[in-house]
């Protein structure tokens, strides 16, 4: 069990630059078509090996709690983490830098031409991809939340995938609010891990 604990901590010592942090941001800005958040975690963990998936999936939840864009949010946290305050400002700022500059550009030609044919096609073609870089989303960061089990009993019935579903269901098709969700699910969530974390230690 603490081999595969060591192996996974491994996975993500590497530690980059201000610059490497400014450059792997901008590089992700620029390719995330459709969100952002599939790409971050190809770029993040995948590839340059800066976070483990299971760091991603922590940072995301954390993310999600905090206001603003979830992407943002994790450029802050990862930047922050290497190099603190310069760290964030580096990883924030090749985050935002030029796809603003394109934003500000493609938006004046939308409020030109949005009422054309051609542009209305293009606009319903990238619909489906976006929702399946979305889906490819979801499935990825199921894999390391999966493998987590919350011993309620002695053989670990209770499963994080109760909360992924009772999320879904609630929002998804009862079309509960979000905020009473949350402030229903994470308290539910915070005492299973809780308890996890006293039956390791004890």
């Amino acid at each position: 069990m603490k081999e595969k604990l060591n192996s996974t901590q491994e996975i993500s010592l590497a530690s980059p630059s201000n610059r490497e942090l400014f450059l792997g941001f901008l590089i992700l800005s620029l390719s995330a078509f459709g969100g952002a958040l599939p790409v971050a975690y190809r770029m993040l963990v995948s590839r340059r090996k800066w976070l483990t998936s299971e760091e991603f999936v922590d940072l995301l939840a954390l993310c999600h709690f905090l206001p603003g864009p979830n992407v943002v949010n994790m450029a802050v946290v990862v930047g922050s983490r290497f190099h603190k305050i310069r760290g964030a400002v580096s990883a924030v700022s090749g985050l935002m830098a030029l796809p603003m500059l394109i934003v500000i550009g493609l938006a004046h030609l939308y409020t030109t031409f949005n009422h054309t044919s051609l542009l209305q096609g293009i606009l319903r073609g990238i619909n489906p991809a976006a929702a399946g870089l979305m889906l490819a989303m979801v499935l990825q960061l199921s894999i390391p939340v999966l493998k987590t089990t919350w011993p309620f009993s002695k053989k670990g019935a209770v499963s994080p995938t109760v909360f992924m579903i009772a999320a879904f269901v609630s929002v998804g098709i009862f079309h509960v609010s979000l905020p009473w969700v949350l402030l229903i699910l994470t308290p539910l969530s915070v005492v299973c891990a809780w308890w996890t974390y006293k039956n390791e230690t004890s």
